[in-house]
């Protein structure tokens, strides 16, 4: 059962090839009930599952008991990262330590959402939780790589604010810092710059989109905390307000983090909006209809740029 019967027979064969003669493999196939025709069941449904299994064979183990595709919680996975983080000393290592983590818990969310353990909602934020322990454990790792004490905080945008990212959705996220120092600026992009090359994974693709941030691809990279203040107040528009809708902090000291959202909340959620603002949303919603639609496609069915989306 399933769209691909040929390639899981070859999917199945390699697997067993890497796991050899793994007395644990062999018992719950033989003694696990549902544990084989769960196996056959995905690796005949996702090349994507059955490609990154052959990374993390061990990961067959899940098949045994439907539990363990139950996504891990952020607090399970902040506690294994920080472990991580503070037994390793090579950077490289640690990073590399970080990505299998990923990739195992982007595994389980896979293979639970193509078995129906879990629904559209549990994926998601299942999903939007591990790109976010990844993006703070990186952050902590990048700022330790340049020697930087800075306070960076991150700030989840778009799908990822919203927690509703699917499995090839980007990772939204603007960045600020907090620091009086005349060189902090230079060091948070030291910083940001670390960040982009730790989270490259050629295994299980993860892109970092900045493209939010204010000035788009024309500003710096991360902001601090007085800059941010200062652009929002003087020379933001209408459609970066609405963008912050959806922001929400995933990393960064406490205070940075309740001083960023106290920031943005006068803008994004303000007492009363002035005619002008009400016309330029209704402006933007008609210009989003109009020029980003793709071509021949049903404004009326289409799920992210159609009519009421």
């Amino acid at each position: 059962e399933g769209v691909y019967p040929d390639r899981a027979l070859l999917s199945f064969r390699r697997l067993s090839e890497q796991l050899g003669d793994a007395h644990w493999f062999l018992k719950m196939l033989r003694d696990s009930s549902g544990a084989a025709e769960r196996l056959m069941r995905v690796l005949a449904s996702s090349n994507f599952i059955a490609r990154l299994l052959e990374y993390t064979p061990e990961s067959s183990s899940w098949f045994g008991e439907e539990s363990q595709l139950v996504p891990s919680s952020r607090d399970e996975l902040e506690v294994e990262a920080l472990a991580i983080l503070k037994r390793s000393q090579n950077p490289d290592k640690t990073a590399e330590s970080l990505r299998v983590i990923r990739r195992r818990e982007v595994l389980r969310i896979a293979i639970g959402a193509t078995l129906g353990v879990t629904n559209l909602k549990q994926i998601s934020s299942a999903l939007s939780d591990v790109s976010e322990v990844y993006l703070s454990s990186m952050m902590q790792l990048a700022l330790r790589s340049v020697d930087s004490d800075l306070d960076v905080g991150i700030v989840a945008m778009g799908r990822l604010g919203g927690k509703e990212q699917g499995f090839g959705s980007d990772a939204d996220v603007i960045l600020v810092y907090r620091s009086d120092s005349e060189f902090a600026q230079r060091d948070a992009e030291s910083a940001v710059a670390k960040l982009l090359s730790l989270v490259k994974d050629s295994i299980l693709e993860f892109e970092i989109d900045l493209d939010l941030r204010p000035e788009g691809k024309n500003g710096p990279r991360i902001k601090s905390l007085a800059a941010y203040a200062g652009y929002y107040e003087k020379w933001a528009e209408t459609w970066e307000f609405q963008a912050l809708l959806r922001a929400r902090t995933i990393s960064g000291t406490n205070q940075l983090q309740e001083e960023f959202t106290e920031l943005i909340d006068k803008y994004r959620y303000p007492t009363e909006l002035s005619n002008k603002k009400l016309v330029d949303i209704r402006l933007m919603k008609a210009r989003v209809e109009n020029e980003r639609l793709p071509q021949g496609a049903d404004a009326a069915r289409h799920l992210k740029l159609g009519k009421g989306a």
